[in-house]
């Protein structure tokens, strides 16, 4: 019923864990293959001393993905886990969608950090790289996320038509979950009205409602949306449009960071 392997990329921090915790009980099926994933760089301006520079970070990473994967086991022990853990060197954002295809990920599992400054721009770049390229379903999990507001299945719909695989990742999720369905579009007043029948027949047979948002900005509209709302956000990604330019937007990439609740970003 569920998913069977997934992709979690992580840093060993307690925020990543939350984001394991999460997939483990809302995603998984009867023993998952979890890939864990950790990717480092050479530090930027490090010219002298690079080979070693890059055995250490190496070394480093290798030993903390044992201690996290020990973590793991020992937090379930009476679930059947197979994790397979990776210690890469690269982009980000190129190895992980480069792993999710090698291993057929059903989808990628991430959590987002309670920083700000510096640290908040380097995991949003992370996190806005990885949809831009997105080649499977990723789930972005929130640090501040309470189990208990898992009410409503909401996708926001921008009017575009979705390909058929895309239609059909969407339905998947939502049976999944198990949730009402409330399909959100946020408007300005200069927009076309807005054609709901193809979202009508996609959920023809589960619980659907339907909100128009009057908003002067995309980004303020779903603001309010993830303040009115509690459940799971889905995004559709559709490659150099809409969503392209939303998470080129930095107030947008703060609310996909710091929202409270899970975002599924589905590619298109």
């Amino acid at each position: 019923k569920r998913m069977k392997t997934i992709l979690f990329p992580t840093d060993f921090s307690e925020d990543s864990f939350k984001a394991l915790e999460f997939g483990l009980k809302y995603l998984i099926s009867d023993s998952p293959e979890i890939i864990f994933i950790n990717v480092y760089q050479i530090p930027a301006g490090a010219a002298s001393g690079t080979f070693y520079l890059l055995e250490e970070l190496k070394k480093q990473a290798n030993e903390d993905m044992h201690k996290f994967v020990l973590k793991t086991h020992k937090a379930y022990p009476d679930l059947n886990l197979k994790i397979t853990p990776k210690v890469l060197m690269g982009d980000f954002a190129d190895q992980c969608n480069s792993v999710a295809l090698q291993y057929h990920a059903d989808c990628i599992l991430v959590g987002t950090k309670g920083a700000s400054g510096i640290k908040e721009v380097l995991v949003g770049s992370n996190t806005v790289s990885l949809i831009r390229g997105l080649k499977a379903p990723l789930f972005v999990i929130p640090f501040n996320f309470t189990e208990n507001k898992m009410e409503t299945f909401i996708l926001t719909y921008d009017g575009d038509d979705y390909e058929i695989n895309s239609k059909a990742t969407i339905k998947k999720f939502a049976k999944w979950f198990d949730m009402p369905i409330k399909a959100i579009h946020s408007k300005t007043n200069q927009e076309k009205k807005i054609d709901w029948q193809s979202i009508k027949t996609l959920f023809h047979d589960m619980e659907l409602s339907i909100e128009e948002i009057d908003n002067d900005s995309l980004e303020v509209g779903l603001k309010e949306i993830t303040n009115q709302n509690e459940g799971v956000l889905c995004m559709v990604h559709h490659k150099q449009s809409f969503w392209e330019s939303i998470f080129n937007i930095s107030d947008s990439r703060k609310m996909v960071m710091h929202a409270a609740m899970p975002i599924l970003v589905i590619p298109d």
